[in-house]
């Protein structure tokens, strides 16, 4: 049996913010999801009521028990996710994931990151989201809104980028891991050489604004799964 048909650990989280560094957890979602079972959902979220400190313990205290249980860890944006999981401990003075994992956190696999490696799209810029991603394979996502639905449809999305393709399929998912790391780094690297072309067409601001962000793609391109903390003391 194919690791990507067993039991998986799904993540999902809301943010209030694109930038990872900046960005504040206001919702999260694991899902423990078993495809080779009755495939029916075991999940834990928080709605923007909770206090964000509980959010972010008890996500990564469900992270912390699943990569334990040698369990993939797979979502869409996953970094993202997890790197935001790793500012938002280090704000509130909480162990974060790296920490408390004696190893390197994994395997993590990000329908994304997939996505993207398998379609090669002729513009690196092109950032579709889940819905649009699950939509184009068929993959059924019933509410966008919701973290438990967008945990269990990346879970979906990642078993079926899997299954399309021949040479993902004869990884195993830490072999996939590794090869996230390359494929995360170039897509990282064409995404903000993008940006910087666009950004000389704008002007001062617009430009400080895009070089800025091209800025944030660049150092997280040669990291995986998070993007290494080099702001001692300079949390927003």
């Amino acid at each position: 049996m194919s690791w990507h048909t067993g039991v998986l650990a799904a993540l999902a989280i809301q943010v209030d913010g694109p930038d990872v560094e900046t960005a504040r957890i206001t919702g999260a979602c694991v899902m423990r999801v078993d495809r080779s079972g009755e495939n029916t959902p075991i999940a834990s979220t928080w709605p923007d009521s909770a206090p964000a400190e509980e959010v972010i313990a008890e996500t990564t205290a469900l992270l912390l028990r699943a990569v334990r249980a040698g369990l993939p860890v797979v979502g869409f944006g996953v970094a993202d996710a997890l790197t935001v999981l790793d500012r938002e401990c280090r704000r509130h003075g909480l162990s974060t994931l790296g920490e408390l994992v004696p190893d390197e956190v994994g395997p993590v696999v990000c329908a994304r990151v997939l996505d993207a490696h398998v379609s090669r799209r002729a513009d690196p810029a092109q950032c579709p989201t889940l819905a649009e991603v699950c939509a184009a394979r068929e993959v059924w996502l019933k509410d966008p809104g919701d973290l438990a639905w967008c945990a269990w449809a990346a879970a979906g999305l990642v078993a079926q980028i899997v299954e399309s393709s021949r040479s993902l399929a004869a990884m195993s998912a830490v072999e996939l891991h590794a090869a996230q790391a390359g494929w995360h780094r170039e897509q990282s690297l064409a995404f903000a050489g993008v940006l910087r072309r666009r950004g000389e067409a704008g002007g001062a601001e617009d430009q400080l604004a895009v070089h800025a962000q091209a800025d944030r793609a660049v150092g997280a391109a040669g990291s995986w799964p998070v993007a290494p903390f080099e702001q001692q003391g300079q949390l927003a």
